[in-house]
């Protein structure tokens, strides 16, 4: 059985460096930033640099995804495209809108790139939650609710 750690007031790459090694051991942990506040799995955003949301914490400096303290590789457009659901939560966003404002409004791409994208995010995503649900015939919500 893995045990749980808590690493408090330690420089951020310290702490990252501290989480990837008792991770890699089956330890599970817990970075707390001062400043940061801790809720039962909703989003909180840490010193304004780090998402956490259920058990994903998107860290907007290192540009890395966590989930279960496990590191998840996001091409950079996948990150961008995450970041962007994660602050439009629960708010149905179409596929235009999503295009536009993550791909620039200039964007001449393909019509599913969108959906390609969202694909590629779902499979890495090793949690149930955050949840993107697809809103048929609109685009895409992604729900931080759990049911």
């Amino acid at each position: 059985m893995a045990s749980r750690v808590l690493v408090i007031e330690v420089e951020e790459h310290i702490a990252r460096q501290l989480q990837l090694e008792f991770a890699h051991v089956g330890n599970r942990v817990e970075l707390a930033c001062e400043g940061s506040e801790e809720t039962d799995g909703e989003l909180i955003r840490h010193n304004s640099m780090i998402y956490r949301l259920h058990e994903t914490i998107v860290n907007l400096r290192s540009r890395e995804v966590f989930q279960n303290g496990i590191n998840i590789n996001f091409t950079s457009k996948e990150f961008e495209l995450l970041v962007y659901l994660i602050e439009h939560r629960n708010e149905v966003l179409s596929r235009e809108r999503i295009l536009n404002d993550v791909w620039g409004y200039d964007f001449r791409g393909s019509s599913n790139l969108v959906d390609v994208y969202i694909r590629f995010i779902r499979k890495k995503l090793i949690a149930p939650y955050p949840h993107i649900r697809t809103i048929r015939g609109v685009g895409y919500i992604l729900e931080d609710q759990q049911e």
